[in-house]
């Protein structure tokens, strides 16, 4: 099976987009594409053998033609999901990654639920990770990270909301204006 999930237009015949397909073990694998000119470019892998296991694209923004974000998540060995972020530059898609810093803030499972760029190298994306508390509980909260002039900042988790989440948290839509 494969289903697009996620598309950006940049302008007429020029857009990102990703989503999954099911490989030959029955396991889900993330994908990435451009279209440059009205011509639809072939998917590519949005993460390694080497990082994961399985993985998804689930949504992507663009800043311009050929210079894209898309974000999702991947398993890798355990049983929890990492947060995945793939970059495009120049139309070239790079190996996809865990969105930096949210390994030091998360103990459990974490995705990327949207992105916004507002310029190619200004972006910021937003998903869930699971907080430990101090009582040992686990809870869904939101982290946000974003990058500037082409270099992403770390992960951190969306201030105040931490101090009134009761159960869970979360930032489901992204929209970012103009770079800083």
């Amino acid at each position: 099976m494969a289903e697009v999930q996620a598309v950006s237009r940049t302008a007429p015949g020029n857009c990102g987009g990703g989503g999954s397909v099911t490989d030959a073990a029955g396991l889900s694998q993330g994908v990435v594409l451009s279209e440059h000119g009205g011509t639809w470019g072939a998917a590519l892998p949005a993460t390694t053998a080497q990082l994961a296991t399985s993985s998804m694209v689930g949504t992507v923004s663009c800043g311009r033609t050929g210079s894209c974000v898309a974000g999702g998540s991947f398993m890798a060995v355990g049983p929890f999901s990492h947060a995945l972020l793939v970059s495009e530059a120049n139309g070239r898609w790079s190996a996809g990654r865990e969105v930096p810093g949210l390994a030091a803030i998360n103990h459990g499972s974490a995705e990327v639920d949207s992105v916004s760029c507002a310029a190619p190298g200004d972006c910021a994306v937003a998903g869930t990770y699971t907080a430990t508390l101090p009582d040992s509980s686990r809870r869904e909260q939101a982290f946000v990270a974003d990058e500037a002039g082409g270099t992403w900042r770390l992960a951190q988790p969306v201030p105040g909301a931490p101090a009134f989440n009761a159960r869970n948290a979360a930032v489901t839509a992204l929209s970012c204006r103009a770079p800083r």
